[in-house]
């Protein structure tokens, strides 16, 4: 049997708004506590927000990675993190994005390895990841967990923290942070508006 527990309520869908276009480097300025060190985007100009909703896996089994699709809603965010990344065995790839696809997920991070990734790239589905591979993980036992707290590289993600990434990089906040870091956020992206005008209209009537 899997561990499968119930959906944990994230930040509103206003809060969600709010944040929307908001960057990772402006948070990244304010606070380092957690940043998700070592994942990339899979596309340019990539934007992901919203609810976790975590996975865990080991080479052993990644089934539940169905499970994790049904429950999953409209904005959801899931977050697969393979304590066995180091094999090198791809937990994700064409078919389960295209899934993701069909339940209009706001992006999906793997801490752990994709397949079919030209296949991957050609999906509207915002993607972080450590690695590619053609191996595949061989069910060979009933393992995995769903919406169980993870602690990803020292960072820890519960279950409806707000995802925020971009091309810069990717944060896990509580929803209490999210609301207490929000305006200082939001004053930091308007100063650096400012000053980038600035300087670009110093650097043109030079």
């Amino acid at each position: 049997m899997y561990d499968v527990h119930p959906r944990v309520a994230g930040p509103d869908a206003d809060m969600l708004k709010a944040w929307q276009g908001l960057s990772t480097s402006a948070l990244g300025h304010l606070t380092h506590e957690g940043y998700l060190a070592g994942l990339q985007p899979l596309h340019n100009d990539t934007h992901l927000c919203g609810p976790a909703l975590t996975v865990e896996i080991d080479a052993r089994d990644s089934r539940v990675l169905r499970e994790a699709l049904i429950m999953a809603r409209a904005g959801d965010v899931l977050v697969i993190h393979d304590h066995d990344s180091a094999r090198g065995l791809a937990c994700w790839g064409e078919l389960r994005a295209l899934a993701g696809c069909v339940k209009k997920l706001a992006g999906v991070v793997v801490v752990g390895h994709v397949t079919d990734i030209a296949a991957l790239r050609a999906l509207p589905l915002p993607t972080f990841f450590i690695g590619v591979s053609a191996l595949t993980i061989h069910a060979s036992a009933c393992r995995g967990a769903l919406n169980r707290g993870l602690s990803i590289n020292g960072t820890d993600v519960h279950p409806g923290d707000m995802m925020l990434g971009d091309d810069d990089g990717l944060f896990a906040l509580t929803p209490e942070r999210a609301v207490a870091l929000l305006p200082a956020v939001v004053d930091k992206e308007a100063s650096d508006a400012r000053r980038r005008d600035a300087l670009r209209q110093q650097w043109l009537n030079d």
